[in-house]
């Protein structure tokens, strides 16, 4: 806004210039805070303070606020925010540390004054680092000595010689050089003086440099003395280490020598010491020395036996798992001969991972982890030294788990003697062996030794004698050691043959090789030697033979290529030749192939020049990066053919491949694209052979095992309820983390489980996970915060059931610091917000001075001057071309009389409404959310008037004010159905689905206010408003929903938003932001459970509103072939009704795979573009413009959608309501007046319902019409629609309500004479709906055992049913492949599929609606097979 400051100064002129008595009163005005600051205490470190205070005047454009922390200007820093506008001064501080305590003043400035407010801020700091002293009690001084030794105290001066000062630094002794092992400790001394001298500085170097600090190295230097110590010496820190002294008299040096010898890596001689010849003597010397015990007593120590000074406690009904702990005191301490034993029961105690002792200084403890039923008993302590014993006891009990069977789980007839007895089996007798003797061995033929280059095999054969003895081995040895193992070597030895292979051969495998053979009675040995001749690693030397001719090399090139494709592109000037210095170059280039399908083989390739070049170097790289090797890739580069070989190709394998070749004079690339598309993921089509009529073999087989045995077993197992034999734990989690809840479940037969989560059944998807692997297991992957509360497990079979329960506790997160980091970027909000504020910013000058004129106008009794030209802001957007041309064909004054008549109707209609509280306003009626503005306007009026009112009746007449109360409440329901029929193909299949999406939105306004009279200024309350209601959202699954409402009140509304009853917090998956007017939830990732009600609550003083609206997630169903998804329409078109010559217009949204082809149809015809219709596409949202409509333009109209995978269509109708027209002059001897052919029928209908009155009217020149209500004319509008046919008029009433009841006429009229009828109007108001539904009773069924069964009713009523239940005996029957529930809305179905003996029971529906609910039950009887 250029010159906005001008403009202002001349308005606000203009506006008191009127005024002469207010003049002198608004020329200076110093500031005063009307509202100061308030402290702020008990504020926690990382949360957000927020310092607020109002000052007046708050127009002054000279005015100056500052803020002041402890007397100190306030520094600028993204922490801090100020705001300084429409008298309001704010500091928000987010977030706050400790330091940030302290007093913080506002200062406002201007040519007339300075006002200065002032509060405290005192911030409580988290204890990160600990700054007591964690000493013992006693020792409190000892952290002086530790710092004076460590250079941070003051030294004691006492001990410094006199002599001392003044001289330069001298070293005493010197450190010895040493020669040390691997990984010992290397330790340097030497003494310096002066020992006191607080200049002096010591440093360490190694071969020179300075001696790097490390967790290894420690120096000190204390009193004199300089040590060096270095821990774990490797090799690398051999050298010369120097020590140099230094302080501000000179400096002086000592160096010495560290060798450390390395090791081996592996220590293969014995570690044990040199005095010890085994390993048995070293344990038998260390367990003496360990446990010898002095015979001898000292004659002058006297008899001190044990004496527990204080006795173990007794442990007394402690929980099974549960840990116990025993503690004493034993005297004397420090003994060395005391020792203490443990005993349970009389017997020495056993020890365990569970047993913990502890001996420490007189102090006896154990510890026993967690304790079984059977550890319950007596247990003892004895303390035993060599002059007596003492002993002390106490008891433990455990009480048991009734959750663990005992018993013995074997079948009945069977022990665990009897089992060991069958694993056993027959013991076969030991057969006789006779024992031969054998002589040492020998070979009978020896290996012979051999030269063979690099990389040929290796075979050494022999043969030994005796062949049959059973302790004969053979080993073989390289060079006096064994042979290693490896897969190169493989040896054999069967019945006196033996061989060595060796597949390849190094350089390193030469040597000399023996065959040892060994048994009991020698050994005898055969030696051979092995010679290879090593062959360089890279093959730099061109292999074409000597003397080939290039015409041969020529001819060996095109032979290669022609293995692997028939055309040869490479000719004679593309063989290598070193004095060309030849770049390489492709002669041919790989091509792109984007149609293929996934597990597909295929090929790049092409051919490079130049061939046989030694130093070419073929590269491939996929998406800018090197291919990665695996062994579906294969590669090949032979005499100038280059190809890449695909074994198989994934969807994953798309993108650009590039054949990169480089060689010393240059490089050259070559690229081409693949697409794959993906095949699904389960097949469902059989896989077995054409005519193979297996399957129903395998049919009859799994029939014939479901035959009931004629025979009863009597090993049979007998019938048992379900038991929970492992406890359901609770669960506390942090939101957005996975829980699981698992249960075993024993009974027979077999028990179904069912899952509940806050009464809710649990059905398995993407949500919740249910499976079965012995165990039952519920996992919730990623929980959510409505996920808080209780969780059941229900376990039945056809004895009994079980119910098991746990809670779930679903918390914030705790390492979401979002809101407490310093440097964290700018969130996406913020950018709206900008735009927001903006917005206002631009408004709010023209808001403000729109008030003023009005109240100005309403004090002033005559016309201000100068305010004339104070009028609202009007933007004018860009018309399109059609408008234009519409407008220029219709005069100015027929749309502003058409707007005038609507605004007029609108008005009367709203203020009707408004007077008798019917603020419900369902169906159609709420089409734009201008009428909830309208709705919020009507409520605030209602408000004031309310106020009034209520001022009045409050003065008691003794002067003392009594509290008075008024309230407003107001409602706004809108529900929109949106109905689509959608084909879908897949193969020979044509799918076809009737989809119905009904999305509600719901706005209540609640005010409540409560007048006082008290002396002093008294802040205004406006109840809270919503300017924009929340918006009914339809995603798909795993997508991003989004909420968003506008509000308005004062003092500024709390916000609130719920999902159902349950609050929502503010969380990453759950995000909510609200600032001034605004207020946005965003789910970031939806999952079908999440479809629910969610509910947005503004609250102030003055009242509440609440708006609601539906989310609804749509599942994705699965592409068709060739990955394609059908078309779907994400927002159908609805109907319209426009006058004649106004815009129509019919949006619709699609979703699908492209392409798509959208075409519209007008009652099974299609449209044409042409200059009436208008056909747009933006953003997958499809729109029909009709310009200028006339009567023949009604009719139905539907848009259709489709692609290779099916059609989408959805329709809706246009209603073009046409003006009354002039009638032609008609010939004289053939007019006559009104005559009415069909009189009006009265009429009886429910609050609500559609009212249609017609009746037939002759006459020339045709009569036209006027419709009354008692002696008021009716005017046309969106309730009230008026309309003729040919010699028939009619009056359509959308939707009527009890204010409508009354006497309507149609008076017809020519200019020979007129005519009326009437008829009444009685509306019933809807008394019965809050009656439930209604349903037709259940029949018992009964049926054999594997049949199906079905129970049915029928559901009527005034309101639509929103959920239909079954129950057997009482318990929610979850929909399973074994229970299917169908509901159409009227009949309500349950189909077993195959039954069973235990589901024989009680079966009971219920039906649920927004009125109530009902219940029918009949009985199932399953019959066994006999």
């Amino acid at each position: 806004m250029e010159g906005g400051l001008e403009k202002i100064a001349n308005l606000e002129y203009s506006m008191v210039r009127t005024r002469e008595e207010t003049t002198e009163e608004t020329k200076g005005k110093a500031p005063v805070f009307t509202v100061p600051l308030e402290n702020i205490e008990n504020l926690r470190e990382g949360e957000n303070a927020h310092f607020e205070a109002r000052i007046t005047p708050a127009d002054d454009p000279k005015l100056k606020v500052e803020w002041y922390w402890n007397g100190r200007p306030l520094k600028a820093g993204s922490r801090f925010r100020t705001f300084c506008d429409f008298g309001f001064v704010i500091l928000e501080i987010s977030p706050v540390y400790p330091e940030d305590s302290g007093e913080y003043s506002c200062r406002a400035i201007n040519e007339y004054g300075e006002a200065v407010t002032t509060a405290t801020m005192k911030i409580q700091g988290k204890r990160s680092i600990i700054m007591e002293s964690q000493l013992p009690k006693g020792m409190e001084g000892t952290i002086d000595r530790i710092a004076e030794l460590e250079g941070l105290g003051s030294r004691s001066t006492e001990f410094v010689p006199d002599d001392d000062t003044g001289k330069p630094p001298e070293f005493i002794t010197s450190p010895f050089d040493m020669v040390i092992g691997e990984n010992a400790l290397a330790h340097f001394e030497c003494r310096l003086q002066p020992i006191n001298d607080p200049s002096m500085r010591v440093d360490w170097f190694h071969n020179g440099k300075a001696l790097w600090a490390g967790s290894r190295i420690k120096t000190i230097n204390d009193f004199g003395f300089v040590i060096l110590e270095i821990a774990g010496c490797y090799q690398r820190d051999s050298g010369l280490y120097t020590c140099k002294a230094t302080n501000k008299h000179g400096e002086a040096t000592v160096s010495c020598k560290l060798q450390v010898k390395g090791r081996q890596g592996i220590v293969m001689e014995p570690q044990l010491p040199s005095n010890f010849r085994t390993g048995t003597e070293s344990l038998q010397k260390l367990e003496e020395t360990m446990h010898k015990r002095e015979e001898l007593v000292t004659e002058d120590e006297q008899p001190n036996p044990p004496k527990f000074t204080e006795e173990i406690k007794d442990n007394l009904d402690v929980p099974e798992g549960g840990p116990i702990h025993f503690d004493c005191r034993v005297e004397p301490v420090g003994d060395p001969t005391m020792r203490i034993e443990w005993f349970y029961n009389g017997h020495v105690m056993a020890t365990g991972s569970r047993v913990h002792q502890l001996n420490d200084f007189g102090f006896i403890a154990l510890d026993v982890d967690y304790i079984y039923a059977r550890d319950s008993g007596e247990y003892t302590c004895r303390a035993t030294n060599k002059w007596g014993t003492a002993t002390t006891s106490a008891k433990v009990t455990c009480k048991g788990k009734h959750n663990i069977v005992y018993e013995s789980q074997l079948p009945e007839g069977m022990t665990s003697e009897k089992l060991k007895e069958l694993e056993r089996g027959r013991i076969p007798e030991a057969p006789k062996v006779v024992e031969e003797v054998f002589g040492p061995p020998k070979f009978t033929t020896q290996i012979t030794s051999v030269t063979v280059d690099e990389a040929e095999a290796v075979r050494f054969e022999c043969q030994v004698e005796p062949k049959t003895d059973p302790s004969l081995r053979v080993e073989w040895y390289r060079n006096g050691k064994p042979l290693p193992s490896g897969h190169r070597y493989r040896n054999i030895f069967d019945m006196g043959f033996v061989s060595l292979d060796i597949l390849y051969v190094y350089g390193e495998d030469s040597g000399e090789y023996v065959c040892r053979a060994i048994n009991n009675y020698g050994e005898d040995r055969t030696r051979a030697t092995v010679s290879c001749k090593k062959l360089p690693t890279i093959l730099l030397q061109n292999q074409v033979p000597r003397g080939m001719k290039r015409s041969d090399a020529l001819t060996q090139m095109e032979a290669t290529i022609k293995k692997y494709t028939s055309e040869v592109h490479l000719t004679e000037d593309d063989l290598f030749d070193p004095d060309r210095k030849q770049p390489p170059r492709f002669v041919t280039q790989i091509k792109e192939q984007l149609t293929l399908t996934e597990m597909a083989v295929t090929k790049f390739e092409c051919q490079l020049a130049p061939v046989g070049d030694p130093n070419m170097k073929v590269e491939w790289f996929f998406n800018g990066k090197p291919l990665l090797h695996k062994n579906r890739f294969q590669p090949i580069y032979d005499f100038g053919y280059v190809a890449m070989n695909f074994g198989w190709v994934y969807p994953e394998d798309s993108g650009e491949y590039v054949c990169r070749a480089t060689n010393l004079y240059g490089k050259d690339e070559t690229r081409a694209i693949i697409k794959v598309s993906g095949k699904p993921g389960i097949v469902y089509d059989s896989q077995l052979p054409a005519h193979m009529q297996s399957i129903d073999r395998i049919r009859e087989m799994e029939a014939s095992w479901q035959v009931v045995p004629d025979e009863v077993d009597p090993d049979a197992k007998p019938r048992t309820k379900p038991v929970f034999v492992s406890k359901l734990e609770p669960q506390t989690v942090e939101e957005g983390d996975p829980a699981r809840f698992c249960v075993r479940v024993t009974g027979h037969p077999r028990p179904r489980v069912m899952w509940l989560i806050n009464g809710h059944t649990v059905v398995h998807g993407s949500r919740y996970k249910l499976t079965n692997d012995g165990m039952f297991h519920l996992d919730v992957p990623k929980t959510r915060q409505y996920d808080t509360g209780k969780v059941e497990v229900i376990a039945r079979n056809s004895v009994g059931e079980s119910i098991a329960t746990t809670e779930l506790k679903v918390v914030a997160r705790s390492d979401d610091y979002r809101n407490v980091l310093k440097n964290s970027p700018r969130p996406w909000y913020d950018y709206e917000l900008a735009a927001y504020q903006k917005e206002r910013q631009e408004n709010e000058l023209e808001k403000v001075f729109d008030e003023r004129k009005q109240v100005l106008s309403e004090q002033s009794s005559h016309t201000l001057k100068g305010v004339e030209h104070l009028k609202p802001k009007q933007y004018k957007p860009p018309t399109p071309d059609w408008q234009q041309n519409v407008k220029a064909k219709k005069s100015e004054d027929y749309y502003n009389k058409l707007q005038t008549l609507e605004t007029e109707q609108l008005l009367k209609e709203t203020n009707l409404r408004r007077d008798t509280h019917q603020y419900a306003i369902p169906g159609e009626k709420v089409v734009s959310s201008s009428q909830a503005k309208g709705m919020a306007q009507s409520y605030e009026e209602n408000l004031q008037e309310k106020t009034s009112t209520t001022e009045v009746q409050a003065a008691p007449p003794k002067g003392i004010a009594q509290p008075s109360e008024s309230s407003v409440h107001g409602r706004e329901v809108h529900m929109n159905k949106q109905q689509q029929v959608q084909k879908e193909i897949q193969g020979d299949l044509e799918i076809t689905r009737k989809i119905t999406a009904t999305e509600t939105t719901e706005v209540e306004h609640k005010g409540t206010i409560q007048e006082r009279v008290v002396q002093g200024p008294v802040k205004p309350a406006k109840a809270p408003v919503f300017t924009k209601k929340i918006q009914p959202c339809r995603v798909f699954e795993n997508e991003q929903a989004k909420f968003e409402v506008e509000f308005e009140g004062e003092p500024n509304p709390t916000v609130k938003w719920y999902r159902e009853s349950f609050p929502i917090q503010n969380s990453p998956d759950l995000q909510i932001h609200t600032f001034s007017g605004k207020s946005i939830l965003i789910i970031r990732q939806v999952f079908v459970e999440d479809s629910a009600v969610f509910s947005c609550v503004a609250e102030n003083r003055g009242g509440t509103a609440k708006c609601s609206a539906n989310l609804v997630v749509e599942e994705r169903r699965r592409a068709g072939k060739g990955g394609i998804q059908p078309p779907s329409f994400v927002t159908t078109i609805q109907s319209t009704t426009v006058a004649t010559g106004q815009l129509a217009r019919f949006d619709a949204k699609v979703t699908g795979t492209r392409p798509l082809d959208v075409y519209w149809l007008k009652n099974g015809m299609k449209i044409q573009p042409s200059i009436k219709f208008k056909m747009l596409e933006e953003d997958s949202v499809h729109t029909l413009l009709i310009i200028e409509p006339f009567a023949e333009d009604s009719g139905r109209y539907e848009c259709v959608a489709v692609n290779a995978a099916g059609e989408a269509r959805c329709d809706g109708d246009c209603i073009v309501q046409s003006p009354s027209k002039p009638e032609k002059p008609t010939t004289p001897g053939s007019e006559k007046a009104p005559h009415i052919v069909e009189q009006l029928k009265s009429q009886t209908v429910e609050e609500g319902s559609k009212v249609i009155f017609r009746c037939r009217v002759d006459g020339k020149p045709t009569p036209t019409a006027r419709w009354m209500r008692g002696e008021n004319f009716v005017k046309p509008s969106r309730y009230f629609q008026m309309s003729r046919q040919g010699e028939y008029y009619q009056l359509v009433i959308s939707e009527a309500f009890p204010e409508d009841e009354g006497t309507y006429k149609c008076v017809a009229e020519n200019k020979l004479g007129s005519i009326q009828t009437s008829a009444q109007l009685k509306v019933r108001p809807i008394e019965n709906l809050d009656a439930p539904p209604t349903i037709t009773a259940l029949k018992d069924v009964s049926v054999t055992e594997g049949m199906p069964a079905q129970f049915k009713t029928t559901v009527t009523g005034k309101v639509k049913a929103t959920s239909v239940q079954w129950f057997r005996e009482g318990q929610l029957i979850p929909e399973t492949p074994d229970f299917q529930m169908i509901f159409d809305g009227n009949s309500a179905v349950l189909l077993i599929g195959t039954t069973y003996e235990e589901d024989s029971g009680i079966f009971t529906v219920r039906v649920t609606s927004s009125t109530g609910q009902v219940e029918s039950s009949a009985k199932l009887t399953v019959k066994s097979k006999d």
